[in-house]
């Protein structure tokens, strides 16, 4: 969850490094992992989380 989290922050800090010429529409891709399992059986971050903070953006 820690890194879901921080999500938002990597994701400004890379538009200030890179300086693309559209921001606001420049593309990111999250990936999960099997880390993202609590013990194999739960999501630590939800289906419906990841698709919604997809959306802001």
């Amino acid at each position: 969850m820690k890194s879901f989290d921080n999500l938002n922050n990597w994701c400004e800090e890379f538009l200030i490094q890179a300086s693309p010429s559209d921001p606001d529409n420049f593309p990111f891709i999250v990936l999960g992992n099997q880390i993202d399992f609590d013990g194999g059986n739960n999501r630590v971050v939800s289906e419906k989380k990841a698709k919604a903070w997809c959306a802001l953006k």
